[in-house]
């Protein structure tokens, strides 16, 4: 700050640029706020924090130290100063940072506008270890059906033929797959370690943030809150998947990690070897056709022979029904949990590995009582361009605001 700044100016904004932008470049916003400060005699001071825009929690993080940089000089040379932060997008949750990480220095700021600002709530999923060891337990075990489809002869449809050295490979292969997947949940190795990972992941919310004279502005048909409510929706239904899958094989989900690899393991050379023995039965199911075996089915009804029929059906539900029924929910499932945990991961949230032990709402407003200014996108004076922007070009937006800075001048 240069000497000849350093005079009374009544207030000061420091303007803080969302994701991808290189700088707080917001003409119309400027004006406005230029001419609400007044008499003529004060003037209206724009700073920049020039953060690199990227769309990373640590990058938010390493803004908010620049702002408290920005504040310290400017309360350092003008002590009286006014001092008004905007942030726009993730602009504002770099301010969040700020205001959860320097409460004192916070204090000397007169008030905070978030402008499109996108707040982040997080918190641990209850359990979610267990259905994510389980699906890469089960997925891990591929293998077996490799194996199990080219080991075997087809000529072999009886099980009881077959051959000993069959049975050491999917053994072998269920070994393997047991230390694929003790390696790839190395991360998540001791109670320990996911503790120090959750903690360190739920700080990045922003929900959070201390009481203050704040305004939160938005306007409708915003396309940034359109994508952050899918990925919500992503996070909702992985979380319910993940409900179902442990509801159903409830058992598997003992306390001890040993007892869960045990009964996993058995559960997937069971369901893997079903699948093997369904590959004949398929076979001949093809050259009878459906409508023969229930036709013949239907015969044996007629002929009193009910428990011949409940045996079929229970058979074929065995092999063929709930398998691929539990293999798809498995990769359904799979897929929700990797399609969250690297939504999170590309907004910049939280890392990949720890995405999938959380849970994360979007929210407008951050926990507590406050209010949205909501900008109505009918207006005829709307401005061109991605209605993410409006809040720092739209005129009802900027006259929002200069009210508000006017409440904190006064």
């Amino acid at each position: 700050m240069s000497a000849g700044n350093e005079r009374a100016t009544m207030a000061t904004f420091i303007l803080v640029h969302g994701t991808f932008a290189n700088a707080a470049d917001w003409p119309a916003l400027q004006s406005g706020l230029a001419e609400e400060v007044s008499p003529p005699t004060d003037t209206a001071r724009f700073e920049q924090v020039p953060w690199t825009g990227k769309n990373r929690a640590s990058a938010r993080q390493a803004a908010a130290k620049q702002i408290r940089s920005k504040v310290d000089e400017i309360r350092t040379h003008l002590p009286s100063e006014k001092i008004f932060i905007i942030g726009h997008s993730h602009g504002g949750n770099a301010i969040a940072y700020f205001l959860k990480t320097y409460p004192e220095v916070a204090l000397e700021v007169t008030g905070c506008a978030f402008l499109s600002t996108p707040f982040v709530a997080i918190r641990a999923r209850a359990g979610a270890i267990r259905p994510l060891l389980l699906v890469l337990l089960f997925m891990s075990a591929a293998p077996v059906t490799v194996w199990a489809e080219y080991a075997l002869p087809r000529s072999i449809k009886n099980i009881a033929d077959w051959p000993m050295q069959f049975w050491w490979g999917v053994a072998a292969l269920a070994v393997l797959s047991l230390l694929l997947t003790l390696i790839a949940f190395r991360p998540y190795r001791s109670r320990d370690t996911i503790d120090a990972m959750l903690a360190k992941t739920i700080l990045q919310q922003t929900t959070d943030i201390p009481t203050g004279n704040y305004l939160f502005l938005r306007c409708s048909g915003d396309e940034a809150a359109a994508a952050l409510s899918a990925f919500q929706f992503n996070a909702w239904l992985a979380v319910k998947l993940s409900q179902k899958i442990e509801h159903l094989f409830r058992p598997l989900f003992s306390e001890r990690p040993l007892v869960v690899m045990g009964f996993t393991a058995f559960a997937v050379i069971l369901f893997y070897t079903a699948f093997r023995a369904a590959i004949p039965i398929a076979s001949d199911l093809a050259e009878i056709g459906i409508v023969e075996l229930f036709r013949q089915m239907g015969s044996w009804l007629t002929d009193g022979q009910i428990l011949r029929v409940v045996v079929v059906i229970l058979f074929l539900l065995l092999v063929f029904v709930i398998p691929i029924i539990f293999i798809l929910s498995l990769l359904g499932t799979i897929a929700v949990f990797a399609a969250q945990a690297l939504a999170s991961w590309s907004f910049g949230w939280t890392e990949f590995r720890a995405g999938l032990l959380v849970e994360l709402a979007i929210e407008p407003l951050p926990f507590g009582n406050y209010s949205l200014t909501h900008i109505d996108w009918a207006s005829a004076s709307a401005p061109d361009g991605i209605t993410h922007s409006w809040t720092y070009e739209h005129p009802v937006a900027i006259a929002r605001l200069r009210d508000w800075v006017q409440s904190g001048l006064s």
